[in-house]
């Protein structure tokens, strides 16, 4: 693979980006380490299903068994929690947050920086580019699977790069890694076995040799076919409902060109977000036009067209496809972050003109600094949030039923009521990991009352409480044992209401500045367990 030797001296040349790239990871890492635990919106879902799953699968009668079962179809999601569930039996469940966020965080710009030195070692300050992109969206999101499907999908793509020629070892590696991205997210499985089609077709159309090609077409199509027929298995099982939300065109160029992915806690339009947005597509636009006429030339480099073409099928899938549907969510937004990751890796795999490198990687590490600073003040806002909810804690008996109400404005702390099980059996009846077909825990409705609700109370409905029915008031309808109410909010009037129907029936016991407990009294209008 031909390289430029421009910048490099007897290996000196790497030696300042070098240093300063591992200075940037290290401090990349401080808002994770910064509070005793890294708190995200759905980390303590995670957490929650993942102790559920591990009682489930421990085979003993439980407080669990009446409630949950266990998906009977591998889904894809399982990898985030198998990996919580070992940490589990070692750690706290902040410790295993923590462990599993520090590893994409660390993971991602690493795996980045040896693909792009393997493709180009001219380009060693083009690795410090990934830092930004570490502290997206989904990384406050908590979503581990779909990050450790990006991890996976980085080193699945260096590994590939990396051995050219593939023996049956290398070849073993390769569906071990589909079978973890599968497990971990089906769009970044795709991903990868697009990229191993297109690398390869390009490397045919660079070398012209038929028979390698069929041969090593064959071996890769027998290495991919059972991770290929589990995500076609798994669509087929999960049709959409037809409730798709679809994007329009602005919206969409718009999300692009002010780096809406970037965007944590504050979605006001700052201009280091702009910046970066910009930067990437100028630099983009530049780097092609110097390039051009290698994309389509005899010299054809395969990694290069291949990088190219994932960033425009990304990108088509971004416009074409809906951001919601009835078996994935923000798909618009994971569709363009893809295709960023990829215009990045193809702009580290061309030679750039240094000043064009320097330039926007010194802009968007600036831009960096103010994000990082803008989203140290949410994630204090978070801390505060937590503390609440841990303070209510004490107050549910071990073994309880408890009917969580989300009210809070501040919406990264929906889940939060999953702290309450940290030291805790509990049922808490707004898992929607539970309510979902693509997550290891589901609820078991056959063996669950009608409802939670009933008279006055009935008319409160979550969409991820247990059976669609619990607004009809029947004999089976049980009390939980608490209602815990997350936020304040006496503006809404569904607060009002849902404070007047509880008041015959529960009793408050505890109460802060963010969440109120209560407790159900022992004579209620309901059956009671």
């Amino acid at each position: 693979m031909r390289t430029q030797k421009r910048g490099i001296k007897n290996g000196t040349g790497d030696l300042f980006p070098r240093l300063l790239f591992y200075i940037l990871l290290l401090l990349n890492l401080i808002p994770a380490l910064r509070f005793s635990r890294f708190v995200t919106l759905d980390g303590p879902a995670h957490c929650y299903n993942t102790h559920i799953l591990s009682v489930l699968w421990g085979g003993s009668d439980s407080f669990y068994d009446a409630f949950f079962r266990v998906n009977p179809y591998p889904v894809p999601n399982y990898l985030g929690h198998i990996l919580l569930m070992g940490l589990h039996q070692l750690f706290t469940w902040a410790t295993s947050e923590k462990i599993l966020s520090l590893l994409f965080l660390a993971g991602l710009p690493v795996l980045f920086r040896k693909t792009v030195l393997l493709l180009q070692p001219a380009n060693s300050w083009w690795s410090l580019i990934i830092f930004p992109f570490t502290w997206y969206l989904f990384t406050y999101y908590g979503f581990y699977n779909f990050n450790l499907g990006l991890l996976l999908l980085f080193f699945g793509i260096y590994y590939r790069l990396k051995h050219v020629h593939l023996n049956y070892k290398r070849l073993f590696v390769m569906f071990l890694l589909s079978m973890l991205l599968y497990f971990s997210h089906v769009f970044t499985c795709l991903c990868y076995f697009m990229f191993i089609g297109f690398y390869e077709l390009f490397s045919w159309l660079a070398h012209r040799n038929k028979s390698l090609f069929i041969s090593r077409s064959l071996k890769l199509f027998v290495v991919a076919a059972p991770g290929l027929a589990m995500c076609v298995i798994y669509f087929l099982k999960n049709p959409s409902t037809g409730d798709n939300d679809t994007w329009t065109f602005a919206k969409i160029t718009g999300f692009y060109f002010s780096a809406e992915y970037l965007k944590i806690f504050n979605l006001d339009s700052h201009w280091y977000y702009n910046a970066i947005a910009w930067a990437l597509v100028i630099t983009c636009i530049i780097s092609m036009g110097m390039r051009f006429r290698h994309v389509f030339a005899k010299t054809l480099n395969p990694a290069n067209a291949t990088l190219l073409m994932l960033f425009i099928c990304m990108t088509v899938c971004a416009y074409i496809l809906p951001n919601t549907s009835g078996n994935a969510g923000y798909i618009t937004y994971r569709f363009i972050f893809l295709a960023v990751l990829f215009m990045l890796w193809y702009l580290g795999s061309v030679v750039m003109h240094p000043y064009l490198t320097w330039c926007c990687v010194g802009l968007c590490s600036i831009c960096y600094g103010f994000m990082q600073w803008e989203n140290g003040r949410g994630q204090e806002i978070m801390q505060k949030e937590y503390t609440a909810v841990c303070e209510a804690a004490p107050y549910i008996e071990n073994k309880s039923i408890v009917a969580p109400f989300f009210f809070n404005r501040y919406g990264f702390t929906g889940n939060f009521s999953a702290y309450l099980a940290d030291e805790k059996d509990l049922i808490l009846l707004d898992n929607y990991e539970a309510s979902t077909n693509y997550f290891p825990v589901r609820w078991d409705t056959t063996k669950l009352p009608a409802g939670y609700f009933c008279d006055s109370m009935a008319v409160h409905f979550t969409p991820y409480f247990p059976h669609s029915n619990m607004n009809t008031a029947t004999s089976e309808n049980l009390l939980p044992d608490y209602v815990f109410i997350n936020g304040t909010d006496s503006t809404q009037a569904d607060y009002k209401q849902l404070l007047r129907d509880i008041n015959p029936a529960f009793s408050l016991i505890y109460s802060n500045n963010s969440v109120s407990l209560y407790k159900k009294n022992k004579t209620g209008p309901c059956k009671s367990l």
